[in-house]
């Protein structure tokens, strides 16, 4: 039925889900309330799909930063006039860093916002190590 949320067929949808949230860094909060045990789906997801012999924990250990392309070229606020939406995801992302407990994660993120106002300023962006 289409309210069987352990379906296999719908394991597959929140595996497929699951994929394009793990390849896409500011997405990465979605995948907290994708898999967050208050779904019907979770549990089942886990049991079925994550313990499989099929699945590898190797392929998320890589890192694909291609969602970041937009601020090679332009400031965040820069990408923010081109797409709001897309900046909108961006500041969803920093907002979590900014709440963590880390402080080299702190650190990094005062850096990046100080290059960004720098390329904002400048109005071209400096590719450069934090």
């Amino acid at each position: 039925s289409s309210d069987d949320f352990t379906s296999d067929e719908f394991l597959q949808t929140v595996h497929l889900v699951f994929d394009r949230f793990q390849s896409w860094p500011p997405a990465w909060p979605g995948i907290k309330v994708l898999l967050s045990l208050k779904q019907p789906w979770t549990e089942a997801y886990f049991e079925r799909v994550v313990q499989s012999n099929s699945w590898s924990p190797s392929r998320y250990l890589s890192l694909n930063l291609n969602a970041m392309r937009p601020l090679l070229r332009h400031s965040l606020r820069g990408t923010e006039e081109q797409t709001a939406m897309g900046a909108a995801v961006y500041y969803f992302y920093l907002d979590s860093l900014r709440d963590s407990d880390d402080s080299e994660t702190i650190l990094l993120l005062q850096a990046f916002w100080e290059q960004d106002n720098v390329n904002w300023r400048e109005q071209k962006v400096k590719l450069s190590a934090l």
